[in-house]
């Protein structure tokens, strides 16, 4: 059963999890600005886990930001939860770089103007943010990624899950590919890639 005590352990043998007035399960990312709209979404069991609630509380301000900016008015909680087995689950790509729910997106390009399908990948599992607690949640990812990667025309793209048990605190190196999407015209399969170093706010 999740506990709302700030004072549980914090040692690694704990994660935690935030949820919404709604007792939905939510992360960092759940709130998007596309365009001049926020858009909101929750989950009926956690599709993240975080190592600490210092990681947690990064994730809770920038959700609270986002929550302001968009007038959206959720409330949300951080919850911990005592981790029984050292063990969770990953989502690698077919170049064992990590993945995760959110990899696969619609936005404008910002010199055309025009919608892009981008993929997403990492070198690093960026301090578990890409972590599952369970291969059942993974599952359930791994199975969204596979549609929307037909959908976005990445037919180059294999994910797996692995089991895995190592946490980093390098900034990860972030490979972008892109498909340009021609308004009212067929997906165009012309390939973009882009590379860059990012720091996260979890």
């Amino acid at each position: 059963m999740l506990n709302t005590n700030r004072n549980v352990n914090e040692e690694t043998n704990t994660r935690y999890y935030i949820m919404d007035e709604s007792s939905q399960f939510v992360h960092a990312d759940s709130i998007k600005k596309i365009g001049e709209e926020y858009t909101y979404t929750s989950y009926p069991r956690p599709e993240r886990a975080y190592p600490s609630m210092d990681a947690a509380q990064k994730a809770l301000d920038n959700l609270k930001l986002h929550n302001k900016c968009g007038n959206l008015n959720h409330v949300f909680t951080i919850k911990s939860e005592p981790i029984t087995k050292p063990t969770c689950f990953v989502i690698k790509d077919q170049n064992n770089r990590f993945v995760d729910a959110n990899c696969i997106f619609l936005l404008p390009n910002d010199d055309s103007k025009q919608l892009e399908w981008w993929l997403t990948s990492f070198s690093t599992e960026i301090n578990s943010i890409l972590r599952y607690p369970t291969k059942e949640y993974a599952q359930i990812v791994l199975e969204k990624l596979n549609k929307l990667k037909d959908i976005a025309g990445f037919t180059d793209a294999k994910f797996h899950i692995e089991e895995f048990t190592k946490c980093s605190n390098t900034p990860a190196k972030m490979s972008i590919q892109t498909i340009l999407v021609p308004k009212g015209k067929k997906m165009a399969h012309r390939q973009l890639y882009r590379e860059t170093v990012r720091e996260f706010i979890y």
